[in-house]
């Protein structure tokens, strides 16, 4: 996932920039998983992190997952198959935190 994270840092960045409220950051990362937050879960006093995996599906396909705090996940497939939701995994990883983000405001 070290390869991976500017592209998540310049997503959050973006969704940032995008919060006039809230700050998006990432929080820690490992071999498997990057976790990042939005300042107001920690208003709410939520302990719970988003957490970022990249991984192989069937098909030769990638799948990036976002696991939001509230237990739901935001999926999509990477890969040159048509029903993919992007051809890189950095186009898939700035749309998941797209997704993601979307999600959590309709939510929280």
């Amino acid at each position: 996932m070290e390869n991976y994270f500017e592209t998540i840092k310049n997503a959050l960045i973006k969704a940032d920039e995008a919060d006039e409220n809230w700050a998006w950051y990432p929080v820690k990362y490992n071999d498997d998983t990057i976790e990042f937050r939005w300042g107001y879960l920690d208003y709410l006093e939520e302990n719970r992190n988003f957490v970022i995996t990249v991984y192989n599906v069937e098909d030769d396909d990638i799948a990036v997952e976002i696991l939001l705090p509230s237990g739901s996940s935001v999926f999509v497939l990477v890969g040159e198959n048509f029903w993919d939701d992007r051809r890189t995994i950095e186009e898939g990883i700035e749309l998941a935190i797209q997704d993601a983000v979307k999600y959590a405001k309709q939510i929280y």
